[in-house]
């Protein structure tokens, strides 16, 4: 950089010291936790009572019918109420297919009565061939 000095990094930090020197901190919130009595702190209280793994099988059993019972339940209101939206949306599918096609036979109709019967193609080859199609030619 400019006079050949090194770049600084700002002052000291409060608490260090330079030329190798080693900090001192204190640290208080890092002292092992005494009641004021001087003692270690209560242990956690040991879990509520319940059907642990002392608990007779057949009551687990009975449990997992009960269980089971419920999941199958909801798993055949879950799949009727499915079928009932696939119902409801085939027949709006329903409806509006049938829309459409009155629509294209409108449209076809329509295509049909607006084409000019003379010039179907059938009736222009047999003219030409007749030359019937032909303006006259003087003679």
């Amino acid at each position: 950089m400019g006079s050949g000095e090194g770049a600084s990094l700002g002052p000291p930090r409060e608490g260090t010291q330079l030329g190798g020197g080693v900090a001192s901190l204190h640290l208080p919130h890092c002292t092992p936790y005494l009641s004021p009595g001087g003692t270690q702190p209560p242990a956690p209280a040991p879990p509520a009572p319940g059907p642990g793994p002392l608990a007779p099988k057949g009551d687990r059993k009975q449990k997992k019918r009960d269980q089971n019972k419920t999941a199958a339940l909801r798993y055949r209101q879950r799949k009727r109420a499915e079928y009932e939206a696939l119902g409801d949306q085939c027949q709006s599918l329903e409806a509006r297919n049938r829309e459409l096609k009155e629509k294209a036979d409108s449209i076809e109709r329509h295509h049909e009565q607006s084409r000019p019967t003379s010039l179907s193609p059938a009736c222009c080859i047999s003219s030409v061939a007749n030359s019937s199609c032909l303006p006259a030619q003087p003679s």
